[in-house]
């Protein structure tokens, strides 16, 4: 595997148990056509650097015409809780519109221990969908996308609704904004990541990987519209392999959270498929015993 150009940046350990969905296809559809079958530019900066950043105006999509609101009904306490969330100045203040409480508070303060505690700029929100009855969880799930000029891509975003409102999903969120899965593979790194990730069946002809042809070769990208795409490898031998075949036949597009290691033997190295976790998307980090995030 050819190993891309280097960044100079640090990433989170993230890690989940299954909670509810993000909407396995509900991310999908958008973008997938036009976008997964191109190669992506080198990441953005994603978050202001400067605590001091202004509070951005953040447009909802419709508000440049003619000051029309586009964001349906159902959709409002969504956006305003979102809102609130990509405008606060302090963890404290973010973590009140965060996905798992207090058990995030840690994973959060890492997090910005390397980053400002500033607001996220959004020049505009974008209503996808409301999804009343998810097939896991405990309320309603609202879709989101954001768009940034800081920003080479839209950033999806989900939220679900709590007794006390909606909460944003802090995890995949900084995932996608921070374009983590493209990072892990710019250069190897000791430490295992879990990504939200589509997969499908791929072939590989890297014949500088040892033994290739005893392994299987699966393409990774991340939440459309981002088109990066790159091989994660597998022993063919190994149980995660045997299950996979029989879940994923050639041609299936697969939205799961996956564990990536990268791997080396003498001068090569690769990014090998270490675990499936999970066949949907959305997930809590653990409430104890879990890694806080580095950037």
């Amino acid at each position: 595997m050819t190993t891309p150009k280097k960044f100079s940046c640090g990433l989170p350990l993230l890690t989940f148990t299954a909670a509810s969905c993000l909407g396995l296809g509900v991310l999908a559809g958008f973008y997938l056509k036009d976008h997964l079958s191109t190669t992506a530019k080198a990441p953005a900066p994603a978050e202001a650097s400067k605590a001091s950043a202004p509070v951005p105006a953040v447009l909802v999509s419709g508000d440049a015409d003619a000051g029309k609101d586009e964001t349906p009904q159902e959709a409002k306490a969504a956006v305003t809780a979102l809102k609130k969330f990509l405008t606060a100045t302090t963890v404290d203040e973010r973590l009140r519109h965060t996905l798992g409480g207090e058990a995030m508070k840690p994973r959060m303060e890492r997090y910005y221990h390397q980053s400002a505690e500033a607001p996220v700029t959004v020049d505009l929100i974008k209503f996808v969908r409301m999804d009343p009855n998810p097939e896991l969880g405990s309320g309603r799930h609202c879709i989101f996308t954001l768009e940034s000029k800081a920003w080479e891509f839209a950033v999806p975003v989900m939220l679900e609704e709590k007794p006390d409102g909606f909460k944003v999903d802090w995890v995949a969120f900084v995932e996608f904004k921070d374009r983590l899965l493209e990072k892990f593979f710019q250069a190897y790194r000791e430490e295992p990541m879990r990504f939200h990730v589509g997969i499908q069946r791929a072939h590989s002809f890297n014949n500088e990987v040892p033994d290739i042809a005893g392994k299987d070769c699966f393409q990774i990208s991340p939440a459309p519209p981002n088109p990066f795409k790159a091989d994660a490898l597998l022993d063919k031998s190994s149980e995660v392999a045997e299950k996979l075949r029989a879940q994923m036949p050639w041609e299936t597009h697969i939205w799961a959270v996956v564990e990536l290691t990268w791997k080396k033997q003498g001068a090569q190295q690769w990014v090998e498929l270490k675990s499936v976790p999970q066949m949907h998307w959305y997930s809590l980090p653990e409430e104890e015993g879990g890694v806080p995030p580095k950037k």
